[in-house]
């Protein structure tokens, strides 16, 4: 089908679709394009108009037929002592001829004519001459048109699993071994054919893809005589910053002489992505570095030599990842206490950074999955007893931060007690300074040292916090005498996170020394007693002087005062009466004091 354009005075013919960009009758009905088909007299991609005596469905196969209809040549194991040359798939329905030779020597190994409407097949018997032919040309013809494949068994022996050795051409043994396909198994260790191995590939199979590259039905793919074969693909989610490092497992990578390619295809988009592969580790693993992209799932290939696209499966781009808790905030400054953040996407971050002002960006081991990341809070022995630091999360070149930690003095251990509950099981309780460490199961061991030098581990219960003290209790059960070993016990080795110590038995005071003490004690109150009443009479007498001489100064002070107006008023006296009344100081006094009470 073509479209007809003018352009000036000339009338263009262009084709609708570029069916020729398809190489293999695989690729060409993978690709889904309704317009292109597999023409079998031609043994190329094109339209059906294109294609000679396209009448018949048999000479052209078009996207409804599928990828499974393509002719494919088959060796497989039937029976003990033969393999048998096939062909699969849709083909004319005419008289067909077949041959396999040594490809090193031209020698014939097996010819074959088949009869009317059906397919020619042939047999090689496994016979010891066989056994060092490796690689052999075999060739299917109808009339005017052949179909060949190229197959090398050199590899057999290095091929591990059943599709991948029945996908070469070889043949695979009870006994998990993969042999020349010339070559007998052991009388006991043969599958009379390849069955049960060819439907465990087609279930494992991804499904195709539609538009675009074609992207092969299986995870094997074939270059000439050589089988690649794809497993899986980790990590299966990155964020939309990309990723560096992308493994990509499978078989026989290091026999690709050409170049390995991944494709990448979203699913709500038709772009595609080719990345060249950054480095093939092993025949097993290779790397590659994945570009950014937006929020998406995609389909991935891997090509091999320009051959067909295997499929790995999917891979996600996710968003970012996001911190919403980080529990607990607080720590002590040795370190080793387990720290929990809480969010979402943590599983495509590169790795988990403390970053302190001081030291720098410090790398912790991290135990991720999507919603939360655990990691054991590093050792800060050397700095500032408090100090903050900030948890970020790596992923590629950008640092994301997920809050603030704080590290504070270590916890201080003051004693403890051991209380047998039964005879079979102890009872001890260690005595902390209160501090805001939020201790767990997680971050805690508790050994009891008895006798000598004898150990047992104790069970953590639980933390209570008092007024003054916090009390951690653990439990040891399944023992026997807890009397004689709470009597014999030594001391409390404690491990908190990286924090390592010995804590002793608290002291308890003997009721012997409270009696002793006492009369001491009473002695001591009496004497205090006795000072402190002679102290406060002391103080009385000398208040009551300093209340007596102040009270004779203000009476001192009225009488001077009282004299004085007296004499100030002496000439009003006079101007009234004539005479100098007689007063003296002596006589104000008593006049003033003792007043002489008048009779009546």
């Amino acid at each position: 089908m073509y479209i007809y354009v003018t352009a000036g005075k000339e009338v263009r013919r262009i084709g609708v679709a570029n069916c020729n960009k398809h190489k293999s009758c695989l690729e060409c009905l993978t690709a889904a394009d309704p317009h292109c088909g597999w023409c079998h007299s031609l043994q190329r991609c094109t339209f059906k108009d294109d294609c000679v005596h396209s009448e018949s469905s048999e000479n052209w196969l078009d996207i409804s037929s599928g990828p499974k209809r393509c002719p494919q040549i088959h060796i497989s194991r039937r029976g003990k002592d033969k393999a048998t040359v096939a062909l699969v798939g849709s083909v004319p329905a005419r008289r067909s001829g077949c041959v396999v030779r040594n490809a090193d020597t031209g020698r014939e190994l097996c010819k074959g004519e088949s009869r009317p409407n059906e397919t020619c097949t042939c047999s090689i018997l496994t016979a010891a001459p066989y056994k060092d032919v490796l690689v052999v040309n075999v060739t299917f013809s109808f009339g005017s048109w052949h179909l060949s494949k190229r197959f090398n068994f050199a590899n057999c022996s290095s091929l591990r699993e059943c599709p991948v050795c029945v996908g070469a051409g070889c043949a695979w043994c009870r006994s998990g071994r993969c042999v020349h396909p010339f070559t007998a198994c052991s009388p006991s260790d043969s599958y009379r054919n390849q069955e049960p191995c060819q439907a465990a590939v087609e279930r494992r199979a991804p499904s195709q893809t539609t538009g675009g590259r074609g992207f092969a039905k299986s995870n094997r793919t074939h270059r000439g005589s050589q089988v690649f074969s794809v497993e899986s693909i980790e990590p299966q989610k990155i964020s939309t910053l990309g990723k560096r490092n992308v493994v990509v497992m499978g078989a026989n990578f290091t026999q690709a002489s050409h170049g390995i390619v991944m494709v990448l295809k979203g699913t709500s988009t038709c772009d595609e992505d080719v990345i060249q592969v950054s480095q093939v580790l092993n025949d097993t693993h290779m790397r590659f570095s994945l570009p950014s992209s937006r929020k998406e799932m995609k389909d991935v290939c891997i090509q091999f030599d320009g051959g067909d696209c295997a499929s790995v499966g999917s891979l996600s781009y996710i968003a970012l990842p996001h911190c919403s808790l980080l529990y607990p905030a607080t720590t002590w400054i040795s370190g080793g206490q387990n720290i929990t953040i809480m969010g979402r996407n943590f599983d495509v971050i590169d790795n988990l950074i403390i970053s302190h002002e001081l030291k720098g960006n410090i790398n912790v081991s991290e135990d991720c999955m999507a919603t939360y990341c655990s990691f054991s809070a590093p050792s800060l022995k050397g700095s500032k007893v408090r100090t903050n630091v900030t948890v970020k999360l790596r992923v590629q070149e950008t640092y994301l931060d997920c809050g603030s930690l704080q590290y504070l003095e270590d916890p201080r251990f003051t004693g403890y007690r051991v209380d047998p509950e039964v005879d079979t099981e102890l009872e001890v309780k260690i005595l902390k300074e209160n501090d805001n460490f939020n201790i767990s199961e997680k971050d805690i061991e508790i050994t009891l040292f008895h006798g000598e030098n004898k150990q047992l581990n104790c069970s953590f219960e639980n933390i209570t916090r008092n007024q003054d003290l916090t009390t951690i209790l653990c439990k040891i059960k399944g023992i026997r005498t807890a009397n004689s070993i709470a009597s014999s016990s030594k001391k409390v080795h404690i491990k908190l996170g990286n924090l390592e110590l010995d804590v002793e038995q608290e002291s308890v005071a003997s009721p012997w020394y409270f009696l002793i003490g006492l009369p001491i004690l009473l002695v001591i109150v009496i004497f205090v007693a006795v000072g402190v009443t002679r102290h406060k009479s002391k103080e009385l007498s000398r208040k009551q002087s300093q209340q007596l001489e102040l009270l004779e100064s203000e009476l001192r002070k009225e009488i001077r005062d009282g004299f004085a107006e007296l004499q100030m008023d002496k000439l009003d006296v006079v101007d009234s009466f004539g005479t100098v009344p007689f007063l003296d100081y002596k006589h104000f006094a008593l006049r003033t004091f003792f007043p002489e009470v008048k009779e009546h």
